[in-house]
């Protein structure tokens, strides 16, 4: 009976849990506390009060088949000895015999009452095994648990996000540790512990008091010893398996938890939405101009995440943590559509803003092909126009394409494109229509009169060349080259003559730019070329001549004490060799032979110079 009861407190669940069910950390202590406190303990107890009954029951029945059976050989004695003298029916013999069998019987039931305290030293041994095989089958049962999980939900619930820099597990290792370890398996401990001991009950205390007590009581086999043997808990914690079962417990929970982290790392991807998210500011991205191709890559981009987001995984068993993603796709989905939700509002004010200014410029485009020139520059300027425009026909289109892409945009992204949107779109694609059919009548007005403004810049660069030749010989006679004119009205005249030059140059430059836009050979225009050579000449000269003189002049009349002769040698140096160097390439200029001479004659009063501005001599 001891032993069955042994047994029925060794098979006591001390954890319950369901291994198909998923449970949050909280949830699973707290089924674990309720189930030991309200039930397990319960049985316990209920089983050591049924092995107290038991005991209490033999010593009991021990103690009164004593003190019968003491009673019973008293009464015989004292009837024996009167028997004996009148009862002659039986022997001696068969007297004796049955005296003898009553004391071995009496003797073996003394003996018996004498092992009452082994018994129930015994018994708290069976006790103290069992609860220690209790404890050690119910964290074997939850280690199993723990090392072989459900495949598909684990057996811990732990949610993953994202934090600045790190990812955060809710809860972590170490409350799912604390869990475990403490609310489960100490309390698995405190269970085994909060059991008292057979030998330390007041109902068998007598057993172990000092002294043995007068026959027929409890504690007639009284041994006096002293109470000993390991308490349940020093005989569980000497026990290498247990602790065997420990660590397995607490590695289970490390590896899987170790494994989580290793899982969540493919979440890394998606830290870029995190951060994006943290940083996003919709005032500041709307104070920014942007182009369709910018609002096309942050849009793509925040498609292709939201894509990315909905392959995320919500969920999965690793070990037995069960990772719930689900709250993180949520989160980063949000901030996703959040961000895309202020692209296309803004994406829709900037497509209205851009059609607005590409039906405006496609407008104006038209306007200005709408001309037909008659004369040769309104019609060149006309084709440099047209021309300008073919070549840049392709942004024209990149920019009416531009507008229809952001509105195509929207439109894939699923927002509904106001009336007045569509009308300014449908006035643009017309405007397009226009400009396509304004460049293909403008090509054919060129082509009808381009011939006849060939002959008219041909007119008039035979003009020109007739202008340029009168120039020259202009500048080869008069005050040019007499050699007696004013150098000051000279270089007048000369400024009057720059000034009609600079007008040829321009125009032919113009008859330059309009050969090229007609495809015709380039002229040469040499005359213009033999003009400026000319006037440079000219210029010279006469510009040499007149800072001689200007300089000259001034040292004849100044004061004697402003002269400075390192100045005025120099000047005569430089003059002197000038007047050389062009008197050399012109031999028969006569003003630079004028110029030659007054640097001679002025040479005659350096000396006289020298004496008067002689510092030594000045007072």
């Amino acid at each position: 009976e001891l032993g069955a009861l042994c047994q029925e407190l060794r098979d006591t669940a001390l954890v319950s849990f369901n291994p198909n069910q998923l449970y949050t950390v909280e949830d699973f202590g707290e089924i674990q506390v309720q189930h030991r406190t309200g039930k397990a303990v319960a049985k316990m107890e209920s089983v050591q009060e049924r092995v107290q009954k038991v005991l209490e029951r033999v010593i009991r029945d021990v103690v009164s088949q004593e003190k019968r059976y003491r009673e019973i050989i008293a009464d015989t004695d004292s009837t024996s000895t009167s028997a004996s003298k009148t009862n002659k029916t039986k022997s001696m013999v068969a007297l004796k015999r049955e005296r003898i069998e009553r004391a071995r019987t009496y003797k073996r039931i003394v003996e018996e009452s004498q092992m009452l305290p082994a018994l129930v030293r015994l018994t708290d041994y069976m006790i103290t095994e069992s609860l220690v095989a209790l404890v050690l089958n119910n964290l074997a049962d939850l280690l199993a648990l723990l090392a072989s999980p459900n495949k598909i939900k684990g057996v811990f619930l732990t949610t993953v996000s994202f934090a600045q820099d790190r990812t955060i597990f809710t809860p972590d290792e170490a409350e799912v540790l604390k869990t475990v370890n403490l609310t489960v398996v100490e309390g698995i401990l405190t269970s085994m512990a909060s059991m008292p001991r057979l030998i330390f009950l007041r109902a068998f205390a007598p057993l172990f008091e000092a002294g043995a007590g007068p026959p027929g009581s409890i504690n007639a086999g009284a041994t006096g010893l002293k109470i000993e043997g390991l308490s349940p808990m020093a005989v569980l914690t000497a026990d290498p398996e247990y602790h065997r079962i420990r660590d397995a417990i607490t590695e289970a929970v490390t590896t899987s938890c170790a494994q989580s982290r290793e899982y969540t790392t493919a979440f890394e991807d998606h830290r870029q939405i995190y951060y994006f998210g943290l940083q996003w500011n919709q005032a500041e991205y709307e104070q920014i101009p942007k182009s369709a191709g910018q609002f096309r890559a942050d849009m793509r981009v925040q498609r292709e995440w939201r894509t990315e987001l909905d392959r995320m995984k919500v969920g999965a068993a690793v070990g037995i943590m069960y990772v719930d993603s689900r709250a993180l796709r949520t989160e980063l989905s949000g901030t996703v559509l959040s961000m895309l939700e202020s692209m296309k509002a803004l994406l829709l004010v900037s497509a209205r803003e851009e059609a607005t200014q590409v039906l405006e410029a496609f407008q104006k485009r038209v306007r200005t092909l709408a001309d037909r020139p008659e004369s040769l520059d309104r019609f060149a300027h006309f084709m440099e126009v047209t021309k300008q425009h073919r070549v840049t026909q392709l942004e024209y289109e990149s920019e009416h394409l531009v507008v229809a892409e952001m509105y195509d945009m929207l439109v894939s992204y699923e927002m509904k494109i106001p009336a007045g949107d569509q009308v300014k779109l449908d006035d643009l694609h017309e405007a397009v229509t226009g400009f396509s059919d304004s460049m293909t009548r403008a090509g054919e007005y060129i082509d009808s009169r381009k011939a006849e403004m060939i002959s008219s810049m041909a007119r008039g660069t035979r003009e020109l060349d007739e202008a340029l030749l009168a120039i020259q010989g202009e500048l080869n006679s008069g005050v040019f080259v007499d050699r007696d004119s004013d150098a000051t009205l000279a270089l007048e005249e000369l400024a009057k003559v720059k000034r009609r030059i600079d007008g040829y140059q321009e125009k032919g430059d113009m008859f330059r730019k309009y050969q090229t836009l007609f495809q015709m050979p380039a002229g040469d225009f040499s005359n213009l070329d033999h003009a400026c050579k000319e006037f440079a000449g000219k210029h010279e000269t006469w510009a040499a001549l007149h800072a001689w003189e200007t300089s000259s002049s001034s040292w004849m009349s100044a004061a004697a004490s402003g002269l400075d002769l390192a100045v005025i040698n120099d000047t005569v140096d430089e003059a002197g060799t000038g007047a050389y160097k062009m008197l050399k390439q012109r031999r028969d200029d006569q003003v630079v032979s004028r110029l030659r001479e007054e640097i001679d004659a002025f040479k005659e009063y350096l000396p006289l110079l020298q004496e008067v501005a002689n510092p030594a001599l000045l007072p």
